[in-house]
């Protein structure tokens, strides 16, 4: 347990309760476009049965929308006290609508590693900036996700989670 302070207000935790960080430094190319997905849960392994606590971030650069190209693939996950890299993800929904349907998110099946993704999206919040000098399109989802992830063999079932996902350009 412990306690979340926003501003003047402090908001006791209960025990259990997880939460994530996210936090960007760094040169910001003219032109972005990324997805984004983060939750925190628990997992069960298949094998034994075996529950522990996991946490996934995975980001992916949108080809295309995001210049000069840099292949920025930030896929992780948290489980079982150890942090873990993840192969390659790609995110699937309506682009044009992207609280319309179900998201899919999801590596290349392998024998080893892989991630397999289901986002619920049922709440969305947008903030558009159309100025001289910024162009954004900036859309999160919020929503349930499920899914299954191996780990050298190994699968987990993700308990279902509240995950936070984007959608985004930018134009400096």
């Amino acid at each position: 347990h412990g306690t979340l302070t926003m501003g003047e207000e402090v908001i006791a935790l209960p025990p259990g309760t997880f939460g994530t960080y996210d936090r960007t430094m760094g040169h910001q190319r003219g032109l972005q476009g990324w997805n984004w997905i983060a939750f925190v849960s628990h997992a069960v392994r298949e094998r034994d049965g075996k529950r522990c606590p996991i946490g996934i971030q995975i980001v992916r650069d949108i080809l295309g929308r995001a210049k000069p190209a840099v292949l920025s693939r930030k896929y992780v996950v948290w489980i079982d006290g150890q942090v873990r890299k993840l192969p390659d993800a790609e995110f699937h929904y309506d682009r044009t609508d992207g609280s319309a349907d179900d998201w899919h998110i999801h590596t290349q099946d392998t024998d080893e590693d892989w991630i397999n993704l289901v986002f619920d999206p049922r709440f969305e919040r947008r903030d558009e900036q159309h100025a001289a000098l910024v162009e954004a399109d900036f859309k999160q989802f919020y929503g349930p996700v499920t899914g299954t992830i191996c780990l050298d063999g190994e699968r987990w079932h993700i308990e279902e989670a509240f995950a936070v996902t984007e959608d985004s350009l930018l134009e400096l």
